[in-house]
């Protein structure tokens, strides 16, 4: 090549990508090789081959791999002389994706020194900062100031890694999104607006990233890829959606037309790095009052609903939660996808989880775990009526207690949607005692709530007391509630539903759980007086 002619970040992939060809599709027998050197030169074909496969589905070392032989490719045919790198359009100043480019630089030189903490990092930024609190956006403008003010200088071994990455993600990875995705957030999205621009899920809000465009046809190549990640069939006009999940347990949700508008992915992140306890989660002012009471429901064996919009933190809290079960309980879980991962928040724990396959329903999966020795069934959600009927024929029957989640507003609305459920599917023909079945085993629902600001707290928590109120076969009893930025405690737990609970607890227990109820209501009628 010319070495004083410019080229751009695409002729540098192109020259990449004909190396690799070149590579998979060599004719061993045509080499002048021993069958010793045949055989590593197959073996490393074929493990070349599994790293493209892998690297987009969230597996590191295969990316890793992949960046390694681009890197190599890039001296091979740029040699190491620093300033032909800076010719490339990456490094111009007048590159119209000048801005992308430099969020990605930025994200590169904060990942060296705070890893998959680098994007949380960067928006905490004062111009991010301001910029996303106005109007949920982290614009281009702000990017130029940060980048303006912390001026990074990349010597030729950081230039090579950020254009090696770069290539990677053009490639064989997830585009502009790929370094995002590694961070620490709680998602990502992309063709979900009309102008192309990539959303982040961060902090319980979405913000947009307008200088992050994916272009049509990008679009469609990184939707295909994430597509790899789910097992449940092919993506196509028939199967027009596809959930699944990452090699680092990021869920996938993959969408095309002519089911969806346009191509659509949603990618959601969940921390499985250490087990969250209740106190991590829930802080403020009385938050000891939620704290102690999921703790007691937990020991006091209590089948509970956690309840809210998405995004509100239910598998967040229900992981936590499974954290106060006694030791000597066996855990059998039923998820759509995978998303809890109690067995590397838990590992020490007795746990089995299943989830829905295309071939085998939830009502099959949570069948089977009633065959398994579980004392425990936590369902990741309640959203379909088999599910849904299996769910209460199993707390009758089944285990000791069921802990699931599901996207009611309200205790009513709870109740009501698992009534009709059973009613769908024919366990019962009349509205009243499928209701009194469902009070019967559902006892207490922990409603979470998110508001604008991405501020996720436990709105209320209401026991189901089954007893018949008006038309109704319950009454709800709301034992505490958020107000005015604190926990409040509101009533007392039913007599019917302590001793219940006490039968389950050790006598230390059963002393801390009086003490904490005579507490409380000690408090309230101060307050009240």
């Amino acid at each position: 090549m010319d070495r004083g002619t410019p080229f751009t970040l695409e002729e540098m992939a192109e020259e990449i990508k004909k190396r690799m060809n070149s590579l998979l599709r060599s004719n061993l027998y045509d080499m002048n090789l021993s069958q010793r050197e045949r055989e590593k030169f197959a073996g490393h074909k074929k493990l070349l081959r599994e790293h493209i496969r892998l690297s987009g589905m969230g597996n590191g070392a295969s990316k890793e791999a992949l960046r390694e032989f681009i890197k190599e490719g890039i001296i091979k045919t740029y040699g190491k002389d620093e300033s032909l790198l800076d010719r490339c359009d990456y490094f111009s100043p007048v590159n119209k994706k000048r801005a992308r480019y430099k969020f990605e630089i930025l994200l590169y030189v904060y990942t060296k020194r705070y890893e998959k903490d680098a994007a949380d990092m960067l928006f905490k930024e004062e111009e991010a900062a301001e910029s996303a609190a106005k109007d949920n956006t982290i614009s281009q403008e702000c990017i130029e100031k940060i980048y303006e003010r912390i001026n990074p200088s990349l010597e030729y071994r950081d230039k090579l890694e950020v254009i090696a990455l770069r290539i990677y993600e053009n490639i064989w990875g997830l585009g502009s999104i790929d370094a995002l995705r590694d961070m620490k957030i709680d998602g990502i999205s992309g063709g979900v607006s009309g102008d192309g621009c990539v959303w982040v899920f961060y902090r319980g809000v979405s913000v947009a990233l307008p200088f992050m465009e994916i272009k049509k046809d990008e679009l469609e190549r990184i939707c295909r890829v994430l597509s790899r990640c789910c097992e449940m069939g092919q993506l196509s006009e028939a199967k027009g959606y596809l959930v699944g999940d990452m090699k680092d347990h990021a869920r996938v949700v993959v969408a095309r037309p002519p089911f969806a508008e346009m191509w659509t992915f949603f990618i959601r992140k969940f921390d499985t790095a250490k087990a969250k306890t209740l106190e991590e989660l829930l802080s403020g002012e009385g938050a000891k009052i939620p704290q102690k009471m999921l703790k007691f429901f937990m020991k006091g064996a209590v089948t509970l609903a956690v309840t809210g919009i998405q995004g509100s933190g239910k598998t967040t809290l229900l992981s936590a939660m499974i954290g106060e079960i006694p030791k000597e309980y066996t855990l059998r879980v039923l998820e759509m996808a995978f998303e809890l991962h109690l067995r590397d928040v838990y590992p020490k724990r007795n746990i089995v989880t299943l989830r829905e396959t295309a071939e085998i329903a939830g009502r099959e999966g949570l069948d089977l775990l009633k065959k398994t020795d579980g004392n425990v069934s936590i369902i990741g959600e309640v959203a379909s009526a088999p599910v849904a009927a299996l769910m209460i024929e199993s707390g009758q029957v089944g285990t000791l207690f069921t802990l699931f989640t599901h996207h009611a507003k309200t205790a009513e609305a709870l109740i009501s949607s698992l009534r009709n459920c059973l009613l769908k599917e024919g366990s019962f023909s009349v509205e009243e005692i499928a209701e009194q079945q469902v009070v019967s085993v559902v006892r207490v629902d922990v409603h979470l709530h998110k508001d604008r600001n991405g501020h996720r707290y436990i709105e209320r928590i209401s026991e189901i007391v089954p007893e018949r109120c008006g038309s109704r076969f319950f009454r709800e009893n709301v034992l505490m509630s958020y107000e005015d930025g604190r926990y409040v405690y509101k009533n007392p737990i039913s007599n019917e539903l302590r001793s219940d609970m006490k039968k389950w607890m050790t006598g230390e227990e059963r002393r801390e759980f009086d003490e904490s109820m005579a507490l409380w209501a000690l408090e309230k009628t101060g307050t009240d007086e």
